[in-house]
């Protein structure tokens, strides 16, 4: 397992990688430098990130909850918005779809350990921020979820893909159940997720993952439902537009399709049978299918 996030593409690019969950800046680029990996599963849509606010700010700027997102956007003019260095052009995206400019919000670069601390003496009005620091700032420290990114209510927020489960070429060849054991399970999970269904919250509280905390885990899954993909399915398609979400592209628009399928996992014809099957009965057991 990779110490650090930037050790695992590395570890594939010496060969010694089996499998990972990667962002889109690491898969891509791998992709792009034409390593051998293929792209198994979408295991997140939309923004991962999302705008929390002190109750003190959100009261001065008269922001309230499920204010529609383009105003709660332009309520942020003048407050200090803590961010980590790699989404800062993503924050300035979404102020520039609002009509706002970049320098009418603050943008205080902080890494993750610092965003908690910050916002809880006030150093900053709010964060734009993922799990686990977004939630921590709106349970531990009672704040308002003002610009609900990852439910994909707006253009700059809304993508088809962006983690995801990553293998190497010769470990999908040589073990297509393993990984289509694996797409197959995480298809059933985000089933559970989408729906909120209280079997997913009880899996992770009873997985004794370190840190996990229930109260913390109601939240995030409230929030990440609707980032739920509808099925872990991987396009060419889907890559492309990972890439456009970056504000440097990876060199994906100078691959053409052809090569790009090389890296797109296609689980073997009998398999996919088999699994479309046991989902489809699954699902039928579990949920009665709603429009997405």
């Amino acid at each position: 397992m990779a110490a650090e996030p930037l050790d695992a593409p590395i570890a594939f690019r010496a060969g010694v990688a089996e499998l990972g969950i990667l962002p889109p800046p690491l898969y891509l680029r791998l992709i792009a430098d034409r390593c051998p990996v293929v792209v198994c599963a979408n295991l997140l849509r939309n923004d991962p990130l999302n705008v929390v606010l002190t109750r003190r700010a959100a009261a001065r700027q008269g922001i309230a909850a499920g204010l529609p997102m383009a105003e709660a956007v332009r309520r942020l003019r003048g407050l200090r918005i803590g961010v980590a260095p790699g989404p800062t052009d993503r924050l300035r995206a979404l102020c520039a779809w609002a009509g706002i400019g970049a320098s009418d919000v603050e943008l205080v670069t902080l890494t993750g350990p610092e965003q908690n601390p910050a916002f809880a003496a006030g150093s900053v009005d709010g964060l734009y921020a993922h799990t686990p620091y977004l939630e921590r700032a709106l349970v531990d420290d009672g704040g308002l979820l003002v610009v609900h990114a990852s439910g994909g209510g707006a253009a700059p927020v809304r993508m088809a893909q962006v983690h995801a489960l990553v293998a190497s070429r010769v470990f999908a060849e040589q073990s297509p159940w393993v990984v289509g054991g694996l797409v197959a399970a995480l298809g059933a999970a985000q089933d559970l997720l989408r729906h909120r269904d209280a079997r997913a919250l009880e899996a992770l509280v009873a997985s004794g993952i370190a840190g996990l905390e229930r109260r913390h885990l109601e939240r995030t899954l409230e929030i990440y439902a609707p980032a739920m993909p509808p099925t872990p399915a991987v396009t060419c398609a889907t890559l492309r537009q990972a890439d456009t979400f970056r504000a440097t592209g990876s060199g994906l628009p100078g691959m053409s399709d052809a090569e790009l399928v090389r890296c797109v996992w296609k689980e073997p014809a009998a398999q996919v049978s088999d699994l479309c099957v046991n989902t489809r009965d699954y699902r039928c057991s579990s949920h009665k299918e709603e429009p997405e």
